[in-house]
């Protein structure tokens, strides 16, 4: 067996954990194809108290919510990928605050909120970048919950985000399909499964 330490970054957690890495067996009987191969097997304890620790930053502590913030902005453009500079850098100033908490070059997972619901469940190598593909500026090449929030915003609905720092990078996958599943994709805005 070998130890990688797991670290996972969020804005008031630091979850430093090491996580067993079971090494797959063969069976001594190798004139068999694929019979002496042993399925690899991870700590499920270990994954599941990690993801929980994880789940509780995303979906319970409130100081890590942020508010996004739509003032003077013309809810017309929020699905426009062409919208002007200007608009672009209002929204970027009105939530200022989240840009700098979130950034765009650490991992995240991230839950976007209407009215006090989580409804997406997403991840990102770039965080900042992607959700404001989400909430403001669809990307060109990837899918968006534009068409989802553009109603809220025009409702007066509350937009808020949530999200935890994770690394290693390629885990923001596991923890983004793990809460989804959890909270139920039929409760969420997500298209893909998990």
């Amino acid at each position: 067996m070998s130890d990688f330490p797991l670290v996972f970054l969020g804005t008031t957690d630091i979850i430093l954990l090491t996580l067993s890495v079971c090494e797959f067996v063969m069976d001594q009987k190798q004139d068999q194809p694929g019979s002496g191969i042993k399925p690899i097997t991870f700590e499920h304890e270990v994954l599941e108290n990690m993801f929980f620790n994880i789940e509780k930053l995303l979906r319970f502590d409130k100081i890590n919510l942020y508010s996004i913030n739509y003032e003077a902005i013309d809810y017309t453009e929020l699905d426009d990928a062409e919208n002007n500079a200007e608009t672009s850098q209002l929204f970027m100033k009105n939530n200022e605050k989240l840009y700098k908490a979130i950034g765009n070059k650490e991992s995240a997972v991230y839950c976007i909120w209407v009215d006090s619901e989580i409804k997406y469940v997403g991840s990102s190598d770039e965080p900042w970048n992607r959700i404001r593909q989400h909430l403001f500026r669809p990307g060109k090449k990837t899918k968006s919950c534009i068409a989802n929030v553009k109603p809220a915003v025009e409702g007066k609905k509350t937009i808020e985000i949530t999200f935890a720092k994770i690394k290693p990078s390629y885990m923001k996958t596991a923890v983004e399909g793990w809460l989804i599943e959890k909270i139920g994709k039929e409760n969420l805005w997500n298209e893909r499964s998990v």
